[in-house]
């Protein structure tokens, strides 16, 4: 017992250490990461302001937001607020020292680059290995690639790499800074990450006419998704404290999409399909402490031991 004890303590010391170089109360930690998180989102609502649609002169089809022009206007927004974050944390939260680096803080690291893109991948293509063996058995990879596709770099590297920045780059060590327990931020983070994606439920509403009641029950079950979702990667990126792992399983996850176990059921070789969906989340759960084991990504101050 008191080995256990005296081992926790040691990893609070490290979770102190790892954010020594970032100052705040969790009161500005938390005020913060609210608007990191309003901010991400109401600036891809911007450009649906009546004056600045008039001032581009774009017309009704241009306001879908799979158009093309409303995809790169959005790129912009979310560049913007990438940059607006990352200079908040340099001037008011970072606090320079001779021995800390200011991107390595963040997570934004090239130490053990290579592990951290492939180890983080191989555990979530384990978790979707029943997803993964329906599009084997269809041989469904055309849209893997659709470099000419602009939903394809909204969803795929865009849309995933502007999250990350923002919700784990950003405000995951903010959160640490303001006292938050590296547990409790798993748990804290994801949330706020899950309700930046509940303004798809006006989508719902204005967009495809789902009548209110579906489009709540849409906009909480989409809650429930990414908040489990971004505890994930919140705990991916504490344990190996790189942006990149929670970049490429977030952008893996946004090409497989939600499991569709209605397809696995009706699918002729359902038993092998169903074995993979079970099979793949057990050793997903047994394998998610081994295949992030901090010292492998040469994170020696993770008190998520």
């Amino acid at each position: 017992l008191s080995n256990f004890v005296e081992k926790r303590k040691k990893n609070n010391r490290d979770a102190s250490n790892n954010t020594a170089m970032l100052e705040t109360s969790s009161t500005g930690a938390l005020i913060a990461s609210v608007l990191f998180c309003l901010g991400y989102v109401y600036s891809l609502y911007i450009w649906n302001i009546p004056f600045i649609k008039s001032f581009f002169n774009e017309s009704l089809g241009e306001s879908s937001r799979d158009h093309p022009q409303t995809i790169k206007k959005r790129f912009i927004s979310v560049f913007i607020t990438c940059l607006g974050c990352l200079l908040y944390m340099r001037i008011f939260i970072w606090k320079p020292d001779l021995k800390s680096n200011f991107w390595t803080d963040l997570g934004f690291r090239t130490e053990s680059l290579v592990t951290a893109s492939v180890l983080p991948l191989i555990l979530a293509m384990i978790l979707f290995a029943g997803p993964l063996s329906i599009r084997f058995l269809l041989n469904d990879w055309n849209d893997i690639f659709m470099y000419n596709e602009w939903t394809w770099w909204r969803n795929i590297i865009v849309g995933p790499l502007s999250e990350e920045i923002v919700f784990r780059g950003c405000m995951t060590p903010l959160l640490l800074a303001g006292g938050y327990s590296p547990s409790g931020t798993v748990f804290l983070s994801p949330f706020i990450f899950g309700a930046a994606h509940l303004h798809h439920i006006v989508n719902h509403l204005h967009k495809t006419g789902v009548e209110w009641k579906r489009a709540v029950l849409q906009a909480v079950f989409q809650l429930t998704y990414t908040t489990i979702f971004g505890s994930f990667v919140t705990f991916l990126f504490i344990r190996t404290n790189h942006v990149m792992a929670a970049f490429v399983v977030h952008a893996f996850c946004n090409f497989m999409g939600f499991p569709d176990v209605g397809e696995a059921l009706r699918h002729p070789k359902k038993i092998l399909i169903c074995s993979l969906f079970v099979g793949g989340l057990v050793s997903f759960i047994f394998l998610l402490w081994p295949l992030t084991t901090p010292s492998w990504y040469e994170n020696y101050s993770s008190a998520l031991r």
